[in-house]
């Protein structure tokens, strides 16, 4: 199992989520990040990631991520089913396609 650590850093100048995030989802590795609005905006906490509150015990954090558990499990799969379904190049095409015919 693969862990991918996203700890604070300067936001984007356009407030965006890094490609990383989607990466990481789509190899079915397990997201450990800090919370953040623009997070909340696209992916769900325990849902499509585990997340990092501020003062939280980061080796727990970690432990519970590599514990191979039915719920981390759940996170990997749910992560990587929904980047798959909404967050390919592909369907990013699509999307910049239909707003110019409009």
């Amino acid at each position: 199992m693969f862990v991918d650590l996203h700890l604070a850093s300067p936001g984007s100048p356009d407030n965006l989520i890094g490609p990383r995030f989607y990466e990481t989802m789509a190899s079915k590795a397990i997201c450990l990040t800090e919370e953040s609005e623009i997070l909340h905006d696209v992916f769900k906490p325990m849902e499509h990631y585990v997340p990092l509150e501020k003062g939280e015990n980061i080796l727990e954090k970690l432990r519970f991520c590599l514990s191979d558990s039915k719920e981390i499990n759940n996170i990997i799969d749910n992560a990587f089913n929904y980047v798959k379904s909404f967050h390919t190049y592909e369907r990013r095409s699509q999307q910049i396609l239909e707003i110019f015919h409009k």
